[in-house]
């Protein structure tokens, strides 16, 4: 006995930094090396899940903001699926009542309040994972568990949250094995979902024509514009399932033409040109156009001779997306069918000089890519 009290035992010389640790305070708090490993597990889950049920061109929800980013550019954010909304909020869910999720449960740490090491909560849960977007600022609220004394991220500091190694000891050793298990096998799973163990994919043309354009202004003369039709595919499997991505058909019309000997001084603006492109059913319903600036890199390929300009324009339509399994990610969004009614113009200092119309182009079936 000292004045100050009892001495804390002192651990043995063999005992691990965290065996120590806990022999002192009775808390080990996670290493940054264990967090990371569960953050990266735990991504994967959601990973695996956004691709699983909603395919490739659904992006992945991240309770990590900025350190997953590669899914920014997807067609439709992971809120658009019900299902990986429920994923995000079980997760959320799970870590709030237990203080783990599979990933935290498979390297043994939990999340816990730093008074009472209980559970955090959903509440608390929520906002600590919308507070890291304060840990994402140069990536130093996630670095700082490497030399903060309780390794806290600012998250964790400002939701009284700490990370502590923790396993499910109140259950008996059975069903702690069984329960560990399980979290391994869905950890496992969502890795196996989130990396591609096989793609293709490639451009099959599917229609071609020729059509002559009719020329309203004197000033202008046309060559016969070529049209083709490209379906673009790509196929994806993980583990035991295949997916597709949405397919998407290039209608290209390339132009070519020159300044007539009638437009004498007024030469005519080639950077200004605009190509227009619209396609229809034969019928003209489901009618889709765009228009390109010749001037614009995108899109557009533009030479330019003396008095003759070369141009494509191309408009992209989506066509039905062919998946393994049927479901709600089979969309048909502007499938105009197998006949298709294109039209181009030219227009030039403001006016349409040209038009091109292929009132019925059959197209052939594109591959499947197998």
């Amino acid at each position: 006995m000292t004045s100050a009290g009892t001495v804390p035992p002192a651990a043995p010389p063999s005992a691990t930094a965290e065996e120590a640790e806990l022999t002192v305070t009775g808390v080990v708090h996670a290493s940054w090396t264990r967090r990371v490993l569960a953050a990266v597990l735990d991504q994967s889950l959601l990973v695996g899940a956004a691709w699983f049920f909603a395919g490739p061109d659904v992006g992945a929800p991240t309770l990590w903001p900025t350190l997953w980013d590669a899914d920014v550019d997807a067609a439709q954010p992971w809120t658009s699926s019900f299902a990986l909304v429920i994923v995000a909020v079980l997760l959320l869910g799970l870590q709030g009542d237990t203080g783990w999720t599979p990933g935290k449960l498979v390297v043994g740490i939990a999340v816990v309040r730093d008074g009472d090491l209980r559970p955090a909560g959903f509440l608390r849960t929520v906002a600590r994972a919308v507070f890291h977007l304060v840990d994402a600022l140069l990536m130093i609220g996630y670095l700082r568990p490497l030399w903060n004394a309780e390794r806290r991220t600012f998250a964790d500091s400002a939701m009284a949250t700490v990370v502590v190694l923790r396993h499910p000891t109140r259950l008996n050793r059975g069903w702690h094995v069984a329960l560990t298990a399980a979290a391994a096998l869905v950890c496992a799973l969502g890795v196996g979902f989130s990396i591609p163990s096989w793609s293709a994919g490639g451009v099959s043309r599917v229609g071609s024509a020729q059509c002559v354009p009719q020329v309203t202004d004197e000033r202008v003369t046309a060559e016969p514009v070529v049209v083709e039709v490209d379906d673009r595919w790509d196929r994806e499997r993980r583990l035991w399932m295949v997916r597709s991505a949405p397919d998407s058909r290039d209608v290209t019309f390339g132009w070519r033409w020159s300044q007539s000997s009638r437009a004498g001084s007024q030469a005519l603006d080639v950077e200004d040109a605009v190509l227009t492109v619209s396609a229809a059913r034969p019928d003209g319903t489901g009618t889709t156009e765009t228009e390109t600036r010749v001037g614009d890199v995108d899109g557009l390929l533009v030479q330019h001779t003396g008095s003759t300009a070369r141009a494509e324009a191309v408009v992209s339509l989506e066509t039905a997306r062919r998946t393994s399994q049927p479901g709600p990610e089979t969309v048909q969004a502007r499938a105009l069918g197998n006949e298709v009614r294109l039209t181009s113009a030219l227009v030039l200092d403001g006016e349409v000089v040209a038009t091109c119309t292929v009132d019925r182009l059959v197209l052939s079936a594109a591959p499947s890519g197998w």
